[in-house]
């Protein structure tokens, strides 16, 4: 695959994730009932919606980067992907 290809798909990627990140983070998680938390360390969704969140913008931040800074935006992409696994 050639490198304008590959960018191209990083791009999208990059876009579709901070777009339904984004969603996920400000709209869906907040109305999530608390019971599902029963068991975790989490006392309710605030962090994990503000994690998610971030992961959204890093991830939008990302798209521009690959184009404008290759290394720079395939590093950033990286990290956010790192950061979801996690």
């Amino acid at each position: 695959m050639h490198a304008p290809y590959r960018r191209a798909t990083l791009v999208a990627l990059d876009l579709f994730l901070g777009v339904s990140a984004l969603v996920g983070g400000l709209s869906v998680i907040p109305t999530l009932p608390a019971e599902w938390l029963a068991g975790t360390p989490f006392p309710d969704f605030t962090l994990p919606a503000v994690a998610l969140t971030l992961l959204g913008v890093a991830a939008l931040a990302g798209a521009p980067a690959v184009i404008f800074r290759p290394r720079a935006g395939a590093a950033l992409s990286a990290a956010t992907g790192a950061g979801l696994v996690v």
